[in-house]
């Protein structure tokens, strides 16, 4: 596969280091090249911010963080969900580092919030948690934390946990919060400071892997186990107002919600036993299909890249397929 370009960690545009696409949602499983396997050859550990030019592709690579630098070991970015880039492509978030966004440069720390997420709007503002119940809006403008809401019912409330997201109008989020054994699904609007929904489901809380709103906002998907005895995890679909509308998945794998070129919803995973591969559910109506085979069958999935429909980054470690592509 031939080498188009390269980016380190995400963008709202660009997410992962990919190799060259292959096909755009479409509706049908992606037609592949024939690739050919390119032996792995062995580089010396690169200088923090010292470009160099990788051997297998020929393109320059930049070392971003250093432990040293940071403070801490291993820095990185949060998960394949949360982008570290914001909205202009203007700074990079680790953790509370703040990097100019072209230089790479470390520029100051910020305030800390958990489950941070970056607006899709203003590009000068982070979302997140101060503590277990205390959401909150950080400016970059004057460093300075605004609380936006307080649940004080709650042992603790999340924002997924760890998986969620805001529509990317900046208008919902759904959070998750824990009472006892209890999960109770809020799903807020923020720019009205207004609880439009919320239900209960008693004993569930370990039951839950993540919660959250849908890009356009008008979908609450849950990655949970459907039953107290359950193995396995399901993917359920639920409406704005968190009533049921239909199981999408009775696999839940990790996955990210997206929409396909001509703008229609998506829920994308990865799937296992007989039908291993990438599988993605059309949201409005549930209808299922696989975007790609069997030997895509692990690693991490984003569709953060919300001004630009239709495509969808991947990491895959099957021995023989350890690919990034989009």
């Amino acid at each position: 596969m031939r080498q188009k370009n390269i980016l380190l960690l995400l963008t709202s545009i660009s997410i992962f280091i990919f190799f060259s696409a292959e096909k755009v949602f479409s509706g049908k499983e992606s037609q592949e090249k024939k690739l050919v396997p390119i032996p792995e050859i062995q580089i010396d550990y690169p200088e923090y911010l010292k470009p160099y030019i990788d051997p297998n592709y020929h393109n320059k690579v930049t070392r971003i963080t250093d432990s040293k630098v940071f403070g801490y070991k291993n820095p990185r970015h949060d998960y394949s969900k949360t982008q570290p880039w914001n909205a202009n492509g203007q700074y990079i978030r680790i953790r509370n580092n703040l990097l100019d966004g072209k230089t790479y440069k470390l520029i100051r720390k910020i305030p800390y919030l958990d489950e941070a997420k970056w607006s899709h709007i203003n590009p000068l503002e982070i979302y997140g948690f101060n503590g277990k119940g205390d959401f909150c809006r950080l400016s970059l403008v004057n460093d300075q934390i605004r609380v936006l809401k307080k649940f004080k019912d709650y042992d603790e409330v999340r924002m997924g946990p760890w998986e969620g997201n805001l529509s990317t109008d900046d208008k919902y989020v759904v959070f998750a919060a824990r009472k006892g054994k209890d999960l109770t699904v809020i799903l807020y609007n923020i720019p009205e400071d207004n609880i439009v929904a919320n239900k209960k489901f008693t004993n569930t809380w370990d039951r839950l892997d993540w919660v959250s709103i849908s890009p356009s906002g008008k979908y609450v998907i849950f990655n949970w186990k459907p039953t107290k005895g359950s193995n396995t995890k399901v993917i359920d679909c639920y409406d704005h107002n968190i009533t049921f509308i239909r199981r999408l998945a009775n696999q839940g794998g990790h996955g990210d919600m997206g929409y396909t070129a001509n703008g229609t919803e998506l829920y994308i995973q990865f799937e296992f036993g007989k039908q291993r591969g990438i599988w993605a559910y059309q949201l409005q109506d549930g209808k299922r299909y696989r975007l790609l085979p069997d030997k895509y069958d692990g690693g991490h999935l984003s569709c953060r890249n919300f001004k630009c429909l239709g495509w969808c980054y991947l990491s895959c470690n099957k021995k023989g397929y350890k690919e990034v592509f989009a």
